[in-house]
């Protein structure tokens, strides 16, 4: 056979349908199909309920609908079973004999007598009839109504009665009293359950893992992200990257900004001041810094005296002044001011802070009583900025319910709830430069033996490190630590790592908002990412926004890639710095990172 052609007999006319397909796979013709193999069928588990419901123990209760024997007073009547009941019911119709009639009387007594009404108490020889009696004791007596306390021998229908001694009757359907020996039943018929729960105020475990992705996922770089929101930025990037780099992150683990590692960096900066109304201002200049322990940025700006005279400094006309370095803004509040002479010559150094420092006790007014409905924190951090015009635009920490009338607002200013319900968590509050705009973010995204599992937001080369400096911090490393609310509605937990064990120990935390075991897990993390080696670094960059190195955020994990060792830390603050070189503007930005040495 030519090895060009395929054994594949597609020219032959077929008349009738074979049995077998035309296709010569093997040498022998004789040589029958496997027969297939018999699919097994799939077991099929039984399945006998789709819910599930959790009871706490419970004593044998009756449904009450039948009830027979000695019983007291039921407070629902539906049925009941008695023994030697006379009939009662419907005492407003009653056969009598011949009597007259008995009306409006108060004492009286009589044979025969003609029509008797109201009447107090009235003894006569014979009266069948009863009608809205309350107590009655009569021998034989004619009609009797609405009378008040009359005796009888034997009483044959009585309804709605409070209580009447009688001959025959024994029990009473409907009534308010019946007398015998016996036990309570009420509202037997349905029996209010509510869901099993953990005993508040006990010790829980909640192991830390040694890894940063706690996820449900065995996959190498954690759980993957929904289909619509995948990781890939097409978008033009702000710096042009190494043409041996792709900006398409196929692998985990890598940082989100990458650094170029260059010889030289080409650097042009630029940098404007001028007020609300376009009035620029001549800086000589100007130093901004915010760090994780406070909740706006702080400026001082140096100006020379023809642009100072033109700053506002009193309320409510104080000025608002605009920096823009790099097209990036931030907005000051002037709030004081100080003067400098120096070889003759003038300057005015102008202080002022973001505009969250309204939020502060400078400003705002302290708020009063306690949270007197269930919430969310959250919803308490909203509700401090309800009327303020700020809002929190990113919340990044955890979120739990706080029950009612536990947590406290006096003598607490709106930032100042922020402040303790972020610290609550491990984490702290960020200010928007320029908008009135807050962040709650946590203080270690990952767990700080973690940091070198984690992917950095950015990767600093050592060609664009200006320089480096760190002191070191020897403190004990702690594996577990006790966090517990100081009332009785809050969870208590014991937070430890599960590589380590139980010890030693941090000091426990207590707090009103330890309300629920997430938050719990946060701060406890926290307070073990703090203890152990640190090393406090200062690291001094440029700010050239063309390579991707743009201003640090606080709490971004940074890598540094020095020529003896790479490492990673968290960013703690930002110190922003402008100095005038004639007329070229020289700015550089200090990070103080937070560097985990230990285990």
């Amino acid at each position: 056979m030519n090895s060009a052609q395929l054994p594949f007999e597609l020219g032959r006319r077929v008349e009738q349908q074979p049995d077998t397909l035309p296709f010569k796979f093997t040498l022998n013709d004789n040589v029958a199909p496997p027969k297939p193999t018999k699919p097994v069928a799939p077991i099929k588990p039984t399945i006998g309920a789709n819910w599930t419901s959790a009871w706490s123990a419970q004593s044998t209760q009756g449904a009450c609908l039948a009830v027979s024997g000695q019983n007291q007073a039921l407070a629902q009547n539906y049925w009941a079973q008695f023994v030697a009941v006379a009939p009662v019911s419907g005492c407003l119709n009653v056969e009598i004999g011949t009597l007259a009639w008995l009306w409006l009387m108060f004492v009286g007594v009589s044979g025969s007598t003609a029509r008797l009404h109201s009447c107090w108490q009235n003894h006569v020889a014979f009266a069948p009839k009863l009608s809205g009696c309350l107590k009655t004791r009569i021998a034989a007596n004619q009609f009797y109504a609405n009378h008040t306390t009359t005796r009888q021998a034997n009483a044959p229908h009585l309804t709605n009665c409070t209580a009447t001694p009688t001959a025959f009757t024994q029990y009473f359907v409907n009534g308010f009293i019946a007398q015998s020996s016996g036990y309570h039943l009420s509202g037997c018929l349905k029996t209010a359950v509510s869901r099993s729960v953990q005993p508040p105020c006990e010790w829980y475990p909640i192991p830390i893992d040694n890894t940063p992705n706690r996820d449900d996922c065995d996959c190498a770089c954690g759980k993957p992200p929904p289909p619509d929101a995948l990781p890939l930025d097409f978008s033009t990037q702000a710096a042009k990257p190494d043409a041996a780099q792709v900006p398409i992150s196929f692998a985990c683990g890598k940082p989100k900004v990458i650094i170029p590692n260059l010889d030289n960096y080409m650097i042009y900066n630029e940098i404007k001041a001028q007020l609300a109304d376009g009035t620029s201002l001549e800086l000589l200049s100007l130093n901004i810094k915010a760090d994780t322990a406070g909740y706006c940025w702080q400026a001082d700006l140096t100006v020379s005296p023809e642009s100072f005279v033109k700053v506002k400094f009193r309320q409510p006309e104080k000025d608002v002044i605009t920096v823009l370095i790099n097209s990036e803004r931030f907005d000051f509040m002037a709030e004081e001011f100080s003067d400098n002479r120096a070889f003759g010559k003038k300057s005015y150094t102008i202080t002022g802070r973001s505009q969250t420092a309204l939020l502060g006790a400078d400003f705002a007014h302290s708020s009063a009583g306690l949270v007197n409905s269930e919430s969310y924190a959250r919803q308490i951090a909203d509700s401090q900025l309800k009327f303020l015009n700020f809002k929190i635009e990113n919340w990044q920490i955890v979120d739990w319910l706080v029950p009612a009338n536990v947590y406290s607002l006096t003598d607490k200013t709106p930032i100042a709830v922020l402040q303790d319900i972020a610290q609550t968590a491990g984490g702290f509050v960020a200010s928007h430069p320029y908008l009135p705009q807050l962040d709650i973010r946590p203080t270690w995204r990952v767990a700080a033996w973690a940091l070198a599992d984690a992917a950095p937001d950015v990767q600093v080369p050592n060609s664009a490190i200006v320089s480096i400096s760190g002191s070191l911090q020897q403190n004990l490393r702690c594996h577990a630590v006790g966090v517990a609310a100081n009332h009785n509605q809050g969870k208590a937990a014991n937070v430890y790592r599960r590589e380590h064990g139980n010890t030693p120990r941090a000091t426990d935390l207590s707090h009103t908002l330890y309300t629920d075991y997430n938050v719990c897990e946060a701060a406890g993390v926290a307070t073990l990412s703090n203890t152990g080696i640190h090393k406090s670094e200062t690291v001094k960059l440029p700010w050239i926004p063309k390579y991707g190195l743009n201003r640090a955020e606080l709490g971004e994990i940074w890598q540094f890639n020095e020529p003896a060792e790479s490492w990673r830390g968290v960013v703690k603050s930002v110190q922003i710095s402008v100095a005038m070189n004639g007329e070229v503007p020289v700015i550089y930005q200090t990070l103080g990172v937070d560097r985990y040495m230990d285990i």
